[in-house]
């Protein structure tokens, strides 16, 4: 595996060769940019996880999508994750239905390559609620249905429990 400056220089170099001026930003995310958001600096981190990023654009077609399709192997060799590719117009749009998601990005991230895309982004706080309550009653409905399925038998429960815990 690549180091990870090695592997975001690659990542952003076919970025750039499939996009061209049409590749506005690529951020790392995840376990890698929250060590360098806590200390200061880097692309470490993340104990041999792969290497997550956002690359937004002005706009995605099929082309662009089979020649990322065609890199992708060589960017999981190099300790990437397939990246989350988006215009940029579709990622802003879609704030409200991914606020968990979106916010975790937004709130640790390391812009590695173009302007800094998320000054003035924010998640609205009725977004994020929504989705705290369908996440929790999800969770409540698929519990239930799970106890039933348990037949209330303890040790199975106990299995249900462990299993729902995470």
């Amino acid at each position: 595996m690549a180091t990870s400056q090695g592997a975001t220089k690659l990542l952003v170099s076919d970025l750039s060769r499939i996009f061209g001026s049409r590749l506005l930003s690529v951020m790392i995310y995840g376990a890698h940019a929250e060590h360098a958001v806590r200390h200061g600096g880097g692309q470490h981190g993340g104990r041999g996880e792969a290497i997550t990023c956002l690359v937004l654009v002005q706009s995605l077609g099929a082309a662009e999508l089979d020649t990322c399709a065609k890199a992708s192997a060589g960017w999981h060799r190099a300790g990437l994750a397939t990246p989350l590719i988006l215009p940029d117009s579709e990622f802003r749009a879609s704030l409200d239905a991914f606020p968990l998601e979106y916010g975790e990005i937004l709130r640790a991230h390391v812009c590695i390559y173009g302007d800094e895309p998320f000054a003035g982004v924010s998640i609205a706080p009725h977004d994020l609620r929504r989705a705290c309550e369908t996440h929790v009653k999800s969770h409540l409905v698929h519990l239930r249905e799970g106890y039933l399925e348990t037949e209330g038998k303890p040790r199975e429960i106990s299995e249900l429990v462990h299993a729902s815990a995470t």
